[in-house]
């Protein structure tokens, strides 16, 4: 007798030892950082366009040596008929998600290029970005104007404890820019963050890998919850976009708008 409840015991604390080793697993994000590169494909930018914002992948973005010159392979620049374009690469002022920035030699001609990303972590473990470089204008000191686009309640996904992500129903609002002609012409390449109520906000999760480790989200939506566990709390906030390209003379005035949020019920 005493050796099978001896037995049952072990075999029950295996268990939960197992269960619980899965479940923390199952949110591991993996040793893998993804890249990141402006613009995505399909931009068209100014000939004066300053660079492009980088941050390697994999193991490298991890380091914080400061050794930009360590990344001068993972991003290279090719014109429409795949020539390799001449760059350097230097840190910048360090964001969320940009660390470098990839500098062409000498000004773009008018035409077609791609920047080509090693991105470890990847199937492929190639990227390519196709824009168009276009002519040259003024640099913007205005973003524009900002609009509320009321969605009816729904479901956001957020983080939950341990890093992993839950479906929530909550009371939404996305933010859209209408840009001025000038930041428009740069926002491919621009660094755009987000505040509610003067407080840095990163919006719900709209990707994520593995058993559910957050990898993306969306600051350009504002939720709130009944019982303000995540998000805002109901009622209204003002809501800032402000904006950063590395290599103008200045940022762009940021813009602002006020909003409401109702409990979600």
């Amino acid at each position: 007798m005493f050796k099978r409840s001896a037995i049952a015991t072990v075999f029950m604390l295996c268990s939960m030892s197992f269960a619980q080793e899965r479940d923390a697993n199952a949110c591991w994000p993996g040793p893998c950082p993804e890249p990141r590169l402006l613009p995505e494909s399909g931009a068209t930018l100014p000939q004066n366009v300053p660079g492009f914002p980088f941050r390697p992948g994999g193991a490298s973005s991890a380091s914080d040596d400061g050794d930009a010159g360590a990344e001068l392979e993972t991003v290279t620049l090719k014109d429409a008929v795949g020539n390799l374009v001449p760059t350097s690469t230097r840190s910048m002022r360090p964001t969320d998600a940009f660390d470098r920035f990839i500098v062409p030699s000498a000004p773009l001609a008018s035409g077609s290029y791609s920047l080509e990303l090693v991105n470890p972590c990847a199937e492929s473990k190639r990227e390519t970005r196709s824009f168009t470089i276009g002519a040259p204008r003024s640099f913007p000191t205005q973003i524009g104007t900002l609009r509320a686009i009321r969605s009816a309640t729904g479901t956001v996904m957020v983080e939950a404890p341990a890093r992993c992500v839950a479906t929530r129903k909550a009371d939404s609002v996305s933010i859209a820019i209408d840009p001025t002609p000038e930041f428009a012409a740069f926002q491919g390449v621009a660094i755009v963050s987000v505040f509610v109520d003067g407080k840095s906000w990163k919006g719900p999760v709209t990707k994520y890998r593995g058993g559910g480790w957050p990898t993306h989200f969306d600051p350009f939506v504002v939720y709130a919850f009944c019982d303000q566990s995540s998000g805002v709390s109901p009622g209204r906030h003002v809501v800032e976009v402000r904006a950063h390209l590395e290599g103008a003379p200045s940022d762009p005035a940021p813009a602002t708008i006020e909003i409401e949020l109702k409990c979600a019920e």
